[in-house]
């Protein structure tokens, strides 16, 4: 089979098909597991198919040279089954040449790891970043126009115009039975996913996302009265809500400091506002720190914050806190929500509401010696679903519906 991505570097998406492929690697080797993505640095595997960076916008609406690259590709390894994660600014061309392929092998199945909410939305975030509010208005919708009167994308007005024409360009070119099987990391996004007429939910499988390892070590006793925020520092991410919340928590009597980790536009806002509100010394924003770093970070603090307006499709802080003994606090709505009460784990405050936001920072605090009482049953839940080799066999029960296909012929 041969799974396809942009890139198997960075977190997100990317780091879900990295783990996807070193999971089916070391617990499905009875199968032979093509790649197909750009070569880049820290990349634990030689791509079968590389993919080209973009050099130009155009290439983003449509990539003539990855089109050739994955046509060639597909027709040399002749997979049974493709397997797409994500295929970000590769562009839709990647349908245009699976379409190619099944047309001349109908027997061709093609499962598709949908990590965003392209399916409910234009550009892909369920949000409309003009109104500033979350929005599924398209979601009903194949071919979805709204954005090009609305300009609601991230970027403004050229930024809409061309996810706008991605998003048609994707919704011709993946036309209704390209897709065998849908795979989604939350409930959540399957549901959203659901509203569409030309999506079968029977056909949408819901398989949380893998995490490479959980500590078998004892997590350290001791910890700093600590909440860290950590993850791109975007509007969307709602961090000045954050930090003015904790502002109140301090005057309120709280004890606590706030680590923000991360990169992105708003840091120097955020600076600002940290000034602003004269809470240097209870505030640190570190920047960017690796994977390493970050854990360490975890382990030494008591809760996560994830304060985003945007719906998150699945949220890998939730579960990346707990691994590290960390307990979150979310925003009530989407992806976070769903992991939250999965795992039974954390606490939820009102979305946007900064005054319940600071009550359950109060409560987190009051609660959190109990809460480490429940952490042995909450990762031994984490490790029976998300650990590579649950993981990899809750992949192969959906390829093996498909397995039985005979070798295919030209």
């Amino acid at each position: 089979m041969l799974h396809i991505g942009e890139r198997g570097s960075l977190g997100g998406a990317e780091s879900v098909f990295r783990n996807t492929i070193l999971a089916l690697r070391t617990h499905a080797n009875h199968m032979e597991h093509f790649v197909a993505c750009r070569v880049t640095s820290g990349l634990p595997f030689e791509p079968d198919v590389i993919f080209m960076k973009g050099d130009n916008s155009l290439s983003q609406l449509y990539s003539i040279r990855n089109f050739l690259s994955l046509k060639r590709g597909l027709n040399k390894l002749r997979p049974d089954i493709v397997h797409l994660h994500h295929y970000g600014n590769l562009s839709p061309s990647i349908f245009h040449a699976i379409a190619f392929y099944k047309c001349r092998y109908p027997a061709t199945k093609v499962l598709f790891s949908v990590h965003t909410f392209e399916y409910v939305c234009s550009h892909s975030a369920a949000y409309d970043y003009k109104k500033d509010r979350r929005c599924m208005d398209c979601a009903q919708n194949r071919y979805k126009w709204r954005i090009f009167t609305r300009g609601c994308s991230r970027l403004g007005w050229k930024h809409s115009f061309g996810k706008g024409i991605t998003s048609l360009l994707t919704a011709f070119l993946s036309r209704k039975g390209l897709i065998d099987q849908w795979i989604t990391p939350s409930r959540f996004l399957k549901s959203a996913m659901s509203l569409r007429w030309d999506v079968d939910p029977t056909k949408v499988s819901v398989v949380y996302n893998p995490v490479a390892d959980i500590h078998s070590m004892p997590l350290p006793m001791r910890r700093k009265d600590q909440m860290v925020f950590f993850g791109r520092l975007s509007e969307e991410k709602n961090i000045p809500m954050l930090v003015r919340a904790f502002s109140q928590y301090r005057m309120r009597g709280g004890t606590c400091r706030l680590v923000i980790a991360g990169e992105g536009p708003m840091r120097d806002a955020l600076g600002n506002l940290v000034k602003q509100l004269n809470l240097q010394d209870s505030i640190e924003i570190t920047g960017f720190l690796e994977t390493p770093a970050l854990q360490e970070l975890l382990q030494q603090s008591k809760f996560a914050i994830l304060s985003s307006k945007c719906y998150e499709s699945a949220s890998m802080v939730v579960l990346e806190s707990v691994i590290c003994g960390v307990m979150p606090l979310v925003s009530a709505h989407g992806g976070m929500k769903e992991m939250v009460e999965w795992l039974n784990c954390g606490l939820q405050f009102a979305s946007e509401d900064e005054s319940d936001l600071v009550s359950k920072m109060e409560m987190a605090v009051a609660q959190y010696d109990e809460w480490k009482l429940g952490l042995v049953a909450m990762i031994d839940k984490l490790k029976s679903y998300v650990l590579f080799e649950p993981y990899a066999k809750r992949l192969l029960a959906l390829y093996e519906a498909y397995s039985k296909t005979p070798v295919l012929k030209a």
